[in-house]
């Protein structure tokens, strides 16, 4: 690569493709070229960095005249980088550089980036510029085909988008591509490794971007344009590593850091790129705070995000990038109304969030990103529709999602995201199906789902956010096979999910996720223990939920999940007194089972899960209190249970709702109906947990 011209690179693309301009611009520029790396050619000395990359929106506010001054930035330029897309093929600008840089001579230095479409299509997915596909000489001479140049593909998931990336650096350097990667490698394992003090430095540093902020007008100027910029890889780059290894600490002063940059400046005179940023470090910090059980400040922060981006949409429609950031304001605030159990609160944020993800998919169907923003929109609005209750309908969503992200998987076999949002479609398939008694075929949903997430997590081991994931399979398969009746085989995949949550918890103790996770984990295998009477292990399991769930709720007793998973909990614990004959503690933690879940009386306002583990408790209520010569609490304890029965689930197909009420029959001494329940629930190959008392 050339030292003698102006530019290292002109960066040539559509207007459409902006932000993938923006971060190829922005990763080239802050890329540093390892000192020990040699190019094998010596007519191209290695420099020390790929800057500056010429671009229009940063470059041509001096130039005279537009022409002339692309014209001249073209001759000043090492290399010519084609951003390839459909809208590239359609820009007349585009094709125009891209012959301006032929007929220089220098064919061999166009390099070529893939962000959309298809190459050599030859239809409306073409992403190739005809003058890539028909180049020219300096004589304006047709080159012969097979001069066309070797393109970087970025258009799948992180992996694919940074391989693509050193494809072109290896490109522009003119060396080895598995060399560089394996330089890249272990840049990034030293990164990692030291990421804790290169947080505490970019604090400082921000701290003295701020106060340099206040110096002469063009001095502040590129003052603060360092300051974005190091911004742009705090909310980029630094926040997904720190993500990865859950270091939830830093992460939230990360955001922190940004916001307070953002405060020394008015709103009002913000440039748009800043109050984009803003809206970013909101949701950041939004996250850190659900994260931390803290829903209302969280939902704060989401909204004023919401405001932000809103506004910025309002005043240019058409920026692709903003209206995907409206669209993730919407799901955010919807996710806090999902965790306080307002799902139609939910679904209307979510059914907003599709609005937009749709019709942007709608523009660009064959886009991989927006493939995958429309299938997160899909899975957040049937899981909503799952937990209201609303199976049919969450069924078609679930099965839009498959149909997606499978079609996005195919298109980008080698990308792990795509592998995992598979997983979680067929995760989500199979907790459905369990609630409508298919749990032959829910178990099959939960075996390709664990199967998926082994793969990824094997090839990735030290990805914590990933082994989270599969920790959470493990669970789902070892509670679909608890209704099976597979005790043991329930039980290993438990322990399995067991021993990841512990270490995940012992990185990052303050990570209340993994520990909702694992009380619920521990109460799966306590229940496998009283069934295969272990009671001294079921004991230890129920125990350790305890704590853990106790611990989470003095932190928010508003959290809904974690009350609903502490009445399960200690329901358990209830059925356990009551089989070593503590008949008295057995029934007072029935009681506060029943206290805490007893429904609102507004239907749409109450979740499902919480009405069935309501009417289980009823019914272990009405048996306790029959053992114990209480006839009349016996008989309005299971008089609710059926009035309850009636009011919310009329019908269903659900083996547990089934199990109610073919014991309430029971109880009844109408043995004939319930016995018809027993069989359908033999047919399903389930098995009650439900213990007898």
């Amino acid at each position: 690569m050339s030292e003698n011209h102006e530019y290292r690179a002109f960066l040539s693309y559509s207007h459409r493709d902006l932000k993938w301009a923006d971060w190829l611009h922005r990763e080239l520029e802050r890329y540093r070229v390892p000192p020990h790396l040699r190019p094998k050619d010596d007519a191209h000395p290695s420099p020390r960095n790929l800057r500056p990359i010429f671009r229009d929106r940063d470059d041509l506010s001096g130039g005279a005249s537009l022409p002339e001054t692309i014209n001249k930035a073209l001759v000043d330029s090492g290399a010519l980088i084609v951003l390839c897309s459909p809208a590239a093929v359609a820009s007349d600008w585009v094709n125009e550089e891209i012959r301006s840089f032929q007929r220089l001579g220098r064919h061999d230095r166009i390099f070529c980036v893939i962000v959309d479409g298809e190459p050599n299509s030859g239809d409306k997915h073409e992403c190739f510029p005809a003058t890539l596909r028909e180049p020219v000489s300096a004589g304006n001479q047709p080159f012969p085909i097979n001069s066309q140049p070797i393109a970087a593909d970025v258009r799948g998931g992180k992996q694919e988008r940074q391989r693509g990336k050193m494809m072109l650096i290896a490109g522009l350097l003119g060396v080895g591509l598995d060399e560089l990667l394996q330089r890249d490698h272990h840049r990034r394992a030293r990164r990692l490794a030291a990421i804790t003090a290169t947080t505490t430095l970019l604090a400082l540093v921000m701290a003295g971007l701020m106060i340099f902020a206040f110096m002469a007008q063009a001095e502040a100027e590129r003052r603060r344009a360092d300051a974005e910029n190091l911004i742009s890889f705090m909310l980029g780059d630094l926040r997904e590593d720190l993500h990865a290894i859950h270091r939830l600490d830093l992460y939230n002063s990360v955001s922190e850091k940004a916001m307070e940059y953002f405060r020394s400046h008015d709103a009002k005179d913000a440039r748009e790129e800043v109050l984009a940023q803003r809206a970013q470090a909101l949701i950041q910090i939004g996250e850190s705070r659900l994260d931390r059980a803290d829903m209302k400040g969280a939902l704060k922060a989401f909204e004023e995000s919401f405001e932000i981006n809103k506004s910025l949409v309002s005043k240019n429609p058409s920026r692709v990038d903003w209206n995907i950031a409206l669209a993730e304001s919407h799901f955010y605030i919807g996710k806090v109304h999902w965790q306080r159990h307002e799902f139609d609160k939910a679904a209307t944020k979510f059914e907003q969030q599709l609005s937009i993800v749709d019709a942007l998919a709608d523009v660009e169907p064959d886009n991989s990103e927006r493939l995958s923003q429309r299938g997160y929109a899909w899975t957040n609005y049937g899981r909503v529709l799952e937990l209201d209750g609303q199976y049919e309908e969450a069924l078609k969503a679930y099965d839009k999602v498959m149909e997606i992200f499978e079609r996005l998987e195919s298109v980008h076999p080698n990308d792990a995201d795509s592998h995992l949002e598979v997983g979680f479609a067929h995760n989500n398939l199979g907790k459905l199906k369990m609630s409508f008694g298919l749990l032959e075929a829910a178990e099959h949903h939960f075996r390709e789902d664990l199967a998926i997430k082994r793969r990824v997590v094997n090839e990735n081991p030290n990805h914590n956010l990933w082994r989270g994931y599969l920790a959470s399979s493990y669970t789902w398969l070892g509670r679909v096979l608890n209704l099976r009746g597979s005790l043991t085989d329930s039980s290993n995949q438990g322990e399995a999910a067991l021993r990841i949550l512990d270490a995940l918890i012992e990185i990052d103790p303050t990570m209340t996720p993994h520990r909702q996770r694992r009380s619920k984990v521990q109460t799966l295998l306590a229940t496998n223990c009283r069934l295969q009477q272990k009671p001294e292990c079921a004991a230890s399991h129920i125990s350790a939920a305890l704590a853990d769930l106790n611990q989470l709720t003095r932190v928010n007793p508003d959290n809904a999940q974690w009350q609903r998973d502490l009445s399960d909990c200690r329901l358990e614990a209830a059925w356990q007194a009551a089989i070593a004959g503590q008949t008295e503690h057995a029934m007072r933690l029935t009681e506060s089972v029943i206290e805490s879940t007893r429904p609102s009386g507004q239907r749409e306002a109450d979740d499902k899960e919480t009405i069935k583990l309501y009417m289980t408790a009823l019914l272990t209520q009405g048996d306790l209190a029959g053992k114990n010569n209480q006839p009349e609490l016996a008989s309005n304890a299971r008089q609710t249970v059926l009035s309850t029965l009636q009011i919310y689930f009329p019908v269903s197909r659900d083996p547990e709702i089934i199990d109610i009420h073919a014991k309430l029959l029971t109880h009844h001494g109408n043995l004939t109906k319930a016995r018809g329940f027993e069989e359908s629930l033999k047919r399903m190959d389930y098995h009650s947990a439900y213990p007898q008392l």
